[in-house]
């Protein structure tokens, strides 16, 4: 059993692949919808929760993965540019577009397959616009807005260059907006689901000093 170990664990070494990714990526993610919501002016203040419509978010950036010789894994870095819309219930849409920061690792198990996980930190500038009701007026709003998430994906190589995957993730963005004499504070979190494009034009690894 002493000897099985460390040949169980050279097997498993010996079946993946070398971890490369010298990427750039676009991916599509569906967010969960969910939000908290502090509506301000100068007569009060209310709060309550509600769901946006047909939430999405686009992602255009780059991976980049330092890598040993013969090292299934490695750690990766990378930048993103973010756009994001979704409609409200009531009529109207907050949009937003910003850059995203992540890191993380990726893992091959096989020369057709890769595994990555990574952290994210996002800012966007936001607009929104609110359809007037019966109950109360329409107005616009812009700001900032703030978020962090984790997502963990999977690739398959359509060739040496291009892989298809999928993504599946939880985040978290706070919104803080204010026009027209209305102050409008959005909290919404929750998983996102998503499809990633690479494409790959490099497949040396990046080495370690």
């Amino acid at each position: 059993m002493a000897r099985l170990i460390p040949l169980l664990l050279a097997i498993a070494v010996a079946a993946g692949d070398e971890a490369v990714r010298r990427d750039a990526v676009l991916a599509v993610a569906l967010p969960d919808g969910s939000y908290d919501f502090t509506l301000a002016n100068e007569n009060g203040s209310g709060s309550g929760s509600d769901s946006f419509d047909q939430p999405w978010a686009l992602r255009l950036g780059g991976r980049w993965a330092w890598s040993r010789p013969g090292a299934t894994w490695a750690p990766v870095a990378g930048a993103d540019l973010l756009a994001r819309s979704q409609g409200f219930a009531s009529g109207g849409d907050l949009s937003g577009y910003g850059l995203s920061a992540a890191a993380g690792a990726v893992y091959a198990p096989h020369d057709r397959w890769q595994l990555t996980g990574e952290a994210h930190l996002d800012w966007l500038t936001t607009d929104a616009t609110i359809d007037a009701t019966q109950l109360a007026p329409g107005f616009s709003a812009s700001g900032d807005a703030t978020g962090w998430g984790v997502r963990i994906g999977a690739q398959y190589a359509l060739s040496d260059a291009w892989w298809l995957g999928g993504e599946v993730g939880y985040g978290s963005t706070s919104y803080s907006l204010s026009g027209d004499g209305r102050e409008l504070d959005i909290d919404q979190a929750g998983p996102a689901f998503g499809l990633t494009l690479v494409w790959r034009p490099v497949t040396r690894p990046t080495r370690f000093e």
